[in-house]
């Protein structure tokens, strides 16, 4: 009898044990299955997300950072999959038809335009939404127009604009996004962030949608001899001298060991991440100084230290939040940005060379003998006087000049 009781308990122990070991294993199993499928269908964005513990988090963005840039861009959210919905009002070259180089929006009537079914178009048809990567951050580039600001496929006219409630229409797939930036910048350059007053944070938890107003800052500048001393980085194949520092820098991280972390690549870059430019003792993950004083000196003699003839800032407001409601934060799976038409779009602060008349004094001298000649020059003195205009110190002599 003490032989069976003692048979069941091993049994039950056994049992116990077997059913203790399955558990760990479908656990166990559970968490690699949830780790795979999230490193290697999902975005990092969504990681942050939807695992929660610090150490898997981790586990996972440094996994994804030790890829490839190209292999990066596939692991991480598409624009097809983050755009729900991004409409524009129709530019004006897409309104009329294609036209001339020459065409000025200031030639156009509008006398046959009916602003009332003027429609807006995808943001896709006008440029294809440019994806980049950094090595904390991916970036969604719209409208971007590396021709001129007077290119017609870009404008929108001035009557049509105040007709509208919003330039542009942007839904974004809230699944993929944890916080974020809005970002404006000029449409010559590629993205590059700067914290500066162009940029506004996104928060699609506490918000449902947000309108966005923007004003555009131009600042010219004078060249040589005038006190401003600018350089038109255009002349050397540049859109400003940053661009000139960053692919100067750029040239010196892919020399060493790879692409520099705040420099955001498109999806051909196939290096990897500059583990010099990567600091696990720091706060923040990185290093800003990852290159050496000499090579940013020798980017600095490359590129020159004079400022742009021509540089464009903008300013971007919230002009308008909806909260979202609780029921909403678990239901919606939208976020929503609205860009409003500018009332004021731009200010241009010029400085413009300063004339001022001075008076010079010419005497002619005739031929003859020396009492004739200083006959002749004192009678012309009153006579002859030829007055010329010319510039003073233009160093000195600057204005500016707001529109």
């Amino acid at each position: 009898m003490t032989e069976e009781i003692l048979k069941v308990q091993r049994n039950v122990r056994n049992t116990i044990r077997i059913i203790w070991s399955l558990l760990v294993f479908v656990i166990c199993s559970y968490q690699v299955y949830l780790v795979c499928d999230l490193y290697f269908r999902k975005t990092r964005t969504e990681i942050s997300l939807m695992l929660k513990k610090r150490k898997y988090r981790d586990k996972l963005i440094k996994s994804l950072l030790s890829q490839t840039i190209d292999k990066q861009h596939e692991l991480t959210v598409s624009s097809t999959k983050f755009f729900k919905l991004c409409q524009l009002a129709t530019p004006l070259g897409q309104l009329i038809g294609p036209q001339s180089d020459q065409f000025s929006i200031k030639s156009f009537y509008f006398d046959n335009l009916d602003l009332k079914s003027y429609n807006k178009i995808n943001c896709s048809s006008l440029s294809t939404i440019q994806e980049t990567i950094s090595y904390e951050f991916k970036c969604f580039t719209l409208f971007l127009n590396r021709t001129a600001y007077d290119d017609i496929n870009y404008q929108i006219p001035k009557d049509v604009a105040a007709n509208l409630k919003y330039l542009a229409w942007i839904e974004l797939n809230r699944d993929f996004m944890f916080n974020g930036l809005i970002y404006i910048h000029s449409p010559e350059m590629s993205h590059q962030y700067s914290s500066s007053s162009s940029t506004q944070q996104l928060d699609p938890d506490k918000h449902q949608f947000v309108s966005i107003a923007f004003e555009r800052k131009i600042t010219k500048l004078l060249p040589p001899p005038y006190a401003t001393k600018c350089y038109d980085y255009r002349r050397d194949g540049y859109a400003c001298r940053d661009d000139c520092m960053t692919q100067c820098k750029t040239k010196r991280y892919l020399q060493l060991d790879g692409w520099p972390g705040d420099v955001y690549a498109d999806q051909n870059v196939t290096r990897k991440f500059s583990k010099m430019w990567t600091n696990p003792w720091s706060s923040a993950g990185h290093l800003e100084e990852g290159l050496s004083s000499e090579s940013l000196a020798s980017c600095s003699r490359e590129c020159g230290h004079r400022d742009d003839c021509q540089s464009v800032q903008y300013d971007v407001l919230t002009a308008r939040v909806k909260e979202r409601d609780e029921d909403d934060r678990q239901q919606s799976h939208s976020f929503t940005i609205g860009i409003l038409p500018p009332k004021n779009f731009q200010i241009i602060n010029e400085h413009v060379p300063k004339f001022q008349n001075i008076e010079f004094l010419s005497l002619s001298r005739s031929i003859g003998s020396r009492s004739k000649e200083k006959q002749t020059m004192l009678g012309q003195q009153k006579t002859d006087k030829t007055i010329y205009y010319g510039l003073q110190s233009p160093e000195k002599n600057l204005q500016t000049t707001i529109h």
